[in-house]
């Protein structure tokens, strides 16, 4: 079964590949449509996130905001399978990383740096263009796709101009096997963690939330720089990214700040444009155990 959802998903991948974008968009506004009110892909999920973090929102102003996260997401799931295919030149002119000085001067120095990511805009495109805007060689920590054939074309066709991945469950020995150049490491940390009892937890979107706790110790206990990465929808199909420096003395940081750090800057991105960010994942399904614990 898993070969054949793999024979499945490549015949949808070359079929996006020789659409042009004026027509996948044509085709994304009908998936949004499809996820949203067909299959209501996880709609309730959506719905109790924004009401919970926008209480002050009329209900109209979160329908609106509703649908326009599913056409985001529709957007996403597309563009991600269009970049398998999009040449380099056109990955650049779509997704641009604005002033780099700052995180290409750490490499300059022979110095890592740590990246926080997030499902904010579209993400899929970033380790096909960062390669060409940054210095530093990219790892990026990710979560295996439970179809072994799928993720295996998936991580091979995702990796950019020196870019390269390694599984969460292994990201300790893949950073020290990472650290003989000057490496940027890359974490999407903005999912919650399976395990709160150990979580940072922030006051985030109106909701006491459980957040990882990995990337601020690591950061503390290497001294590694510290960047969010600021993704700005300049309009469909074009981004625009800029690196933030959150901190660049974080074994001066006391347990959790960086982790608040980030999700402030997070929090601002969403409330700014909220209908950019991933609602659909079930962020703060245990939260209770805090209370509970």
């Amino acid at each position: 079964m898993h070969y054949l959802n793999y024979l499945l998903f490549r015949l949808l991948s070359g079929f996006i590949a020789i659409l042009p974008f004026t027509l996948m968009y044509r085709l994304s506004n009908v998936l949004a449509w499809f996820l949203s009110n067909v299959i209501k892909y996880r709609t309730e999920v959506t719905r109790q996130n924004l009401q919970n973090a926008f209480p002050s929102k009329s209900e109209t102003e979160i329908n609106t905001i509703f649908k326009k996260s599913y056409l985001n997401l529709a957007d996403v799931l597309l563009e991600g399978i269009k970049g398998f295919s999009m040449p380099v030149e056109e990955i650049k002119k779509r997704y641009v990383f604005h002033d780099t000085k700052l995180v290409n001067r750490y490499f300059d120095q022979g110095k890592h740096v740590i990246l926080y990511a997030s499902h904010y805009a579209n993400w899929e495109w970033g380790p096909l263009a960062v390669g060409h805007f940054v210095k530093h060689r990219s790892l990026g920590i990710v979560k295996l796709l439970k179809n072994k054939y799928i993720n295996e074309y998936v991580q091979s066709h995702r990796c950019g101009k020196n870019v390269f991945w390694a599984d969460v469950s292994k990201a300790g020995s893949a950073i020290k096997a990472y650290s003989d150049q000057p490496t940027q490491f890359v974490f999407l940390s903005d999912q919650g963690p399976s395990n709160t009892k150990t979580a940072h937890w922030i006051h985030f979107l109106n909701q006491d939330t459980p957040c990882h706790f990995g990337v601020d110790r690591l950061a503390r206990r290497k001294g590694y720089p510290v960047f969010n990465i600021i993704t700005e929808r300049v309009s469909r199909g074009y981004y625009r990214l800029q690196y933030e420096l959150l901190t660049d003395d974080p074994s001066n940081t006391n347990d959790g700040d960086i982790t608040k750090m980030y999700m402030r800057s997070l929090e601002m991105q969403i409330i700014d444009k909220p209908e950019y960010w991933l609602w659909s994942h079930k962020r703060w399904k245990r939260a209770h155990e805090k209370i509970d614990g």
